[in-house]
């Protein structure tokens, strides 16, 4: 859930009035959103969140059609223009950018026939990527499941081990209960019971491990 804390987020009203200035010669342009980080976002699909505000989604090289200015006019004409307005991608709550006179930052750039806006993040959230992977992204991917693989090979190492050497120490106190070979009575079935109980724990948490 987003938490805006001190961000003032922009309205409708105030997006479609900036909008409406490339309507006329750049109504076909794409919308890009331009993010500190050099990264460009493109507008997919918007909505209501659960706090009332319109939450545009962007994302970074969509694998469907991504939002020109006409589309997201047509978008925004459909809300009440005093609704907060703002961005989620790639991980990222997103603000428009507002110059010192309270103007949006945007541009059209005719050689690239897009309209651009910057915006700044204001919180996070966990993103999985969907579509297609880059290679990068497969190679990171591999990594981690070798990781969790290894991680996951030395925990079943490490709980055998203990199973072993809590059978034994089983072993053990069973015989000095039967051999009577000094120690109190009630240790050794205290013993007897805390090795049971362990074993048990061990050797679910080991059987449970293997059957992921």
């Amino acid at each position: 859930m987003k938490k805006t804390g001190n961000i003032e987020l922009i309205t409708v009203g105030k997006l479609l009035k900036d909008l409406k200035k490339y309507e006329k010669k750049s109504s076909d342009y794409v919308v890009n959103i331009n993010i500190p980080d050099g990264s460009i976002l493109n507008v997919i699909g918007a909505g209501l969140d659960k706090d009332g505000d319109l939450n545009v989604e962007v994302d970074e090289d969509p694998d469907e059609g991504f939002y020109d200015v006409q589309t997201l006019i047509d978008e925004l004409d459909g809300y009440d223009k005093d609704t907060k307005v703002y961005m989620e991608g790639c991980g990222l709550y997103l603000t428009f950018g507002i110059n010192p006179k309270g103007s949006l930052l945007s541009a059209d750039n005719d050689g690239d026939e897009t309209v651009e806006y910057e915006a700044y993040a204001f919180g996070e959230y966990k993103y999985e990527p969907s579509g297609w992977l880059t290679e990068a992204e497969k190679r990171e991917l591999a990594e981690q499941a070798r990781k969790e693989a290894r991680e996951e090979r030395i925990k079943g190492i490490v709980l055998a081990v203990m199973c072993v050497a809590l059978f034994i120490w089983l072993c053990c106190n069973v015989y000095t209960l039967i051999a009577h070979t000094g120690r109190p009575v009630w240790e050794s079935i205290m013993w007897i019971a805390v090795c049971i109980l362990l074993l048990f724990v061990c050797g679910g948490t080991l059987y449970y491990s293997k059957e992921k």
